[in-house]
């Protein structure tokens, strides 16, 4: 993110299906060694495609430097938990 208003912001899309009522999506991104940079958070969602952005600051609305980060997807439902992760590049 460099505020030219391309590619400012990473999206982490999913699908929920088979959800009945609300789920709580949530991502955190964490650094290589493994400390917490951020997390964010949909709020209630029910099932569809879905889509978290983020925006390469920390917790603290810091800039985080260039690299490699690790995005942990965990969605909560009534009966449920389901939790997926990736890998996310940040460059200026």
């Amino acid at each position: 993110p460099n505020g030219d208003g391309i590619n400012d912001a990473a999206a982490i899309g999913f699908v929920l299906a088979k959800v009945e009522g609300v789920a709580q999506p949530q991502v955190e991104i964490y650094d290589l060694s493994g400390r917490r940079v951020t997390q964010l958070q949909m709020g209630g969602s029910t099932a569809g495609n879905l889509e978290i952005k983020w925006d390469g600051r920390d917790q603290d609305g810091q800039m985080t430097p260039p690299g490699i980060y690790l995005y942990r997807l965990a969605v909560d439902s009534d009966d449920s938990s389901i939790e997926r992760s990736g890998t996310l590049s940040l460059v200026y």
